[in-house]
């Protein structure tokens, strides 16, 4: 997630009267911040049957293409890095929460589609008893250097 504190915590609004930011603690939070974008109906229209959400940098780069593409386009993008994750699960064994998956997108004004690199993290939360956060490989090298 962006704006990553050094502790690892994600950081949400500034409070108007301290300036001070208040910790994102879990997945409602980070939904409601706007940090994190939820994407389970759609997950679970393609058999992802759990929360889904995709972070705030990866849906301005990946998904919107840094707003460059129309509205209407955004399900089927979202659609396309759902399926290559989904493919990716069912063809590889997963032994850690950090599952690196490729995903074609296109990026305008290049019509062509390109190989992504991308991170689905499964974690707990207190909303859900298991999710998926999709992110970028710069998000995931900020929470887990090993990565």
């Amino acid at each position: 997630m962006p704006d990553s504190a050094s502790d690892g915590v994600s950081k949400g609004e500034p409070d108007s009267e301290s300036g001070a930011y208040d910790p994102i603690l879990n997945r409602d939070a980070a939904i409601q911040s706007g940090m994190l974008i939820d994407v389970t109906p759609l997950a679970q229209e393609l058999g992802l049957n759990l929360p889904v959400g995709i972070s705030k940098p990866l849906w301005e780069i990946g998904i919107t293409a840094s707003n460059k593409l129309h509205d209407a386009q955004y399900t089927e993008r979202v659609r396309d890095v759902l399926m290559a994750l989904r493919l990716h699960l069912e063809t590889k064994e997963v032994s850690s929460p950090w599952i690196k998956f490729p995903a074609l997108l296109s990026f305008p004004p290049d019509a062509a589609p390109q190989v992504c690199s991308l991170y689905a993290v499964a974690h707990k939360d207190a909303s859900s008893p298991y999710s998926l956060t999709l992110l970028l490989p710069h998000e995931v090298s900020a929470i887990n250097p090993a990565e």
